[in-house]
């Protein structure tokens, strides 16, 4: 037996939540890690509210290591609807809308309410043309969201839901069960469903579902024997199918008196199954496939009865064997061993299997995956657009850099020939040159100094706060050195006279912070106040005051000794907020 194919070091754990109990089985590197299946206790059922803690309860303790798990789960929906189809080859895209609309032909249905999707089984040919044939699907949209919202609330999110056939059939996909090259019918019997598929080696030719199933064996017993619980009826079925469980004995202490007629009861149903099955492997001859009957391949509750296989083994003119998705070479070392009714889980073991390459999922439809695809195409035709843009600016960028070396060499060459031409500088363009240069520089200087007054007007005016107003602005040359002393560079002073008003107490602060503007500005070198008296001024207190602003050298430099300027000639109440 091969190994499966697609288990990596992370594990895949899958749920089959039947109408019961749960099963689950966790596969870690092909090999299976651990197992636990769990009746619901009574009055429990999938659709109860406390469902997502038994859930969360169960898989949790048996799994510690779920959360970093894949995580699939099968449910057999009781809207389940399926048909293997055969449609022309196109692509992906057309090939979902030929699907889509084939399937709605056949079954209508409201997209609004269901959840479609489909599973490419393979090609074939007929006629010359090639085909390709497809498993198709609907379940009703408030069954899936239900199932996932149970997970969801137990803390367990899940990685996708698969149908009973996509779980079965990713048992021989994967090679986790060997098919036999031949063709072979496999036989998977649920709660209330039974699923038909026939392989070819592990391609899948055929998919039909049973409206017949476990369920309807229990509900017969039960009609015949109304008092017995649905427990008691499985147990009965199970011990006249000729495999009773060491849990059914509390079930079987009082059996009905007729008891050993319980088979004869089920066994109309059991002949539905058997004629289904039978049908099946006669379309299988007449269509030419082999002369021989194919192997019929059973799994679920009803494979673990000898009574059930001997029936259909009789019915169905082939080989007919149970299913064993939990052999012994299939077991981790230190796993537990298998349970008695291995052939009952195959539906958990096919959803471990399940990826999202080969296994459709319920929760990412066709729609989901055709748009990942197109996100994927845009990205790369995006890409290699890129890349065709990058390599053409990186062309031009290169054949830019040899036209440039080119003209540089060339310039390189002209600059040679032309320093031969070149004039040399001698002494009369040395002299010439700096007198022109000077002269610059005496225009420039005379352009300032003339300037100066005015830029000294506009500055003390920008300075000035609202609460001080000037009455006199004198611009005039400072008095010169005592005799005798060294010849100091003439330097011009500005005298501020003016008030400050404002609250008392406050005027001669204001009138320091106005000293320290003037000083700061790049203009005036040295403020000094003096002169400082109180006045009135109508029925306000004022304080007058003088100051004195030395003038920067490097504005006035080389300036005029100018006439002082007297008080009426400057501006009054010079200030930008005076009025």
């Amino acid at each position: 037996m091969t190994e499966a194919r697609g288990q990596g070091s992370r594990s895949g754990i899958g749920v089959h939540v039947g109408r019961l109990g749960i099963r689950a089985v966790e596969l870690r590197q092909g090999k299976i890690a651990s197992w636990v299946s769990a009746e619901y206790p009574t009055g429990l059922s999938p659709a109860a509210p406390g469902f997502p803690a038994f859930l969360g309860e169960t898989l949790t303790a048996a799994f510690p290591g779920i959360r970093r798990s894949n995580l699939w789960a099968v449910e057999v929906s009781p809207s389940l609807q399926v048909r293997f189809l055969s449609v022309p080859r196109s692509r992906s895209d057309q090939l979902s809308n030929t699907v889509y609309w084939t399937f709605r032909k056949e079954i209508p249905f409201d997209p609004a309410t269901v959840r479609f999707d489909y599973g490419v089984e393979g090609e074939t040919e007929t006629a010359g043309a090639r085909r390709v044939s497809v498993t198709a699907h609907t379940v009703a949209r408030h069954e899936m969201e239900a199932l996932r919202d149970s997970f969801t609330q137990a803390g367990l999110p899940l990685s996708g839901i698969v149908i009973p056939g996509f779980a079965v059939r990713n048992l021989f996909r994967s090679h986790w069960v060997a098919a036999p090259a031949a063709t072979t019918i496999v036989l998977q019997v649920c709660d209330e469903v039974s699923v038909i598929l026939v392989l070819r080696g592990d391609a899948v030719i055929g998919h039909r579902l049973v409206q017949t199933g476990f369920d309807s064996l229990v509900g017969a017993i039960r009609d015949r024997w109304p008092v017995l619980s649905a427990e008691q009826a499985r147990a009965l079925l199970r011990w006249a199918g000729g495999a009773p469980r060491p849990e059914d004995e509390p079930h079987l202490r009082a059996p009905p008196a007729d008891a050993p007629g319980v088979w004869s009861v089920v066994t109309p149903i059991v002949d539905r199954i058997a004629q289904q099955v039978d049908r099946t492997v006669a379309a299988n001859l007449q269509s030419g496939a082999g002369d021989e009957a194919p192997a019929v391949l059973v799994a679920g509750d009803l494979a673990t009865l000898p009574r059930f296989l001997e029936t259909l083994r009789a019915q169905a003119r082939g080989e007919t064997q149970a299913v064993d998705p939990l052999p012994d070479e299939r077991r981790a070392d230190g796993s537990r061993q298998a349970p008695p009714d291995a052939a009952a889980w195959g539906m958990a073991v096919g959803a471990a299997l399940s990826t999202p390459a080969r296994t459709p999922n319920l929760l990412r439809t066709y729609a989901e995956r055709d748009a990942d695809r197109r996100a994927i195409r845009n990205s790369v035709l995006t890409a290699l657009a890129g890349g065709f843009g990058l390599a053409v600016v990186l062309g031009a960028l290169g054949t830019f850099q040899i036209l440039s070396r080119s003209v540089s060499r060339e310039l390189a060459s002209v600059r040679g020939q032309l320093s031969a031409f070149r004039p040399q500088p001698d002494r009369e363009m040395v002299t010439q040159m700096a007198a022109e240069a000077k002269q610059v520089h005496a225009d420039i200087r005379a352009v300032a100094v003339k300037h100066t007054p005015m830029a000294v007007l506009n500055e003390v005016a920008a300075l000035t706060p609202e609460d001080i107003r000037l009455s006199s602005l004198t611009y005039r040359l400072a008095p010169r050195a005592a005799p005798g002393a060294k010849e100091a560079e003439e330097r011009f002073v500005v005298r501020i006279e003016g008030r400050v008003r404002g609250p008392w107490g406050k005027q001669e602060s204001k009138l320091t912070s106005f000293a320290v503007q003037l000083e700061d500005s790049p203009l005036f070198e040295k403020a000094s106040v003096h002169g400082q008296e109180t006045a009135r001024e109508g029925n306000e207190q004022v304080l007058s005051f003088k100051v004195d602003v030395e003038v920067s050298p490097a504005a006035a430099a080389a300036a005029p000794a100018p006439a002082p300027v007297p008080a009426a000639a400057a501006a009054p109440e010079a200030g930008r907020n005076n009025p």
